[in-house]
């Protein structure tokens, strides 16, 4: 009884500690301990927040795990996995819903923050098409194929259907590179190229090639090599 007394006690100090201050001061495993409350209700969480970090080798990385991966680490079933996925999952929807409604060509720096959106977790490439009007404001959003260039074949007529039924005027091709790299392959500029010259066909202008990490992105019609490209 004293230990789950102890317990409580401490659960109870990190939530007023968050709620009066946020998280400034915890740590990465304090936010995950704080996290794990909801999915492990009778069971010391510090210990468990340790190893998942020690595991993943972050909060970040933890919630970046898959379910199968989270439920490997002793301590994780299905329900506390789930949580964690949860958490990673709503920050992304967030950081949608923060940039979606206001996208506008005229703010590249914020179609790049939401292209990342979008890509962060993913381990494999996927390509993707941003629509936009005449105006160039934001029209639609879809994902064409998954896997690297260099493996899968683009599917311009997926491509073509999207953005036709979106009414698009122009278009932003976006694919992630997982290793953080952000120099443009051989084949990403063969594909590149053979998508501008389909989009010119049924008069789509393509305006620029963002390639996205994690953290950071290139857009290819900024890099003088790649302009000619797009003109």
């Amino acid at each position: 009884m004293a230990k789950d007394n102890l317990h409580a006690g401490h659960r109870e100090r990190v939530k007023e500690r968050f709620l009066q201050d946020g998280l400034a001061g915890f740590q990465q495993h304090n936010i995950l301990e704080l996290m794990l409350f909801y999915a492990v209700p009778q069971r010391d969480t510090n210990e468990l927040a340790h190893r998942l970090i020690n595991t993943f080798g972050s909060l970040e990385g933890v919630l970046d795990a898959s379910v199968d991966e989270l439920c490997c680490v002793p301590g994780v079933g299905r329900n506390t996995a789930t949580l964690l996925k949860l958490f990673a999952s709503m920050n992304q929807y967030l950081d949608l819903q923060r940039h979606q409604p206001r996208l506008h060509m005229t703010r590249g720096e914020e179609i790049a923050q939401y292209a990342r959106a979008r890509n962060r977790g993913h381990k494999e490439e996927v390509f993707s098409v941003i629509g936009l009007d005449a105006d160039c404001g934001y029209l639609t959003y879809e994902e064409i194929s998954q896997g690297t260039v260099a493996a899968t074949e683009i599917n311009v007529r997926r491509a073509i259907d999207a953005l036709l039924r979106a009414h698009a005027a122009c278009v932003i091709l976006v694919h992630n590179h997982p290793s953080g790299s952000l120099t443009p392959s051989v084949d990403d500029l063969t594909t590149t190229r053979t998508l501008c010259d389909a989009f010119h066909l049924i008069n789509l202008k393509v305006i620029d090639h963002l390639i996205v990490s994690d953290t950071d992105y290139l857009s290819m019609r900024s890099q003088k090599q790649f302009r000619s490209i797009f003109d």
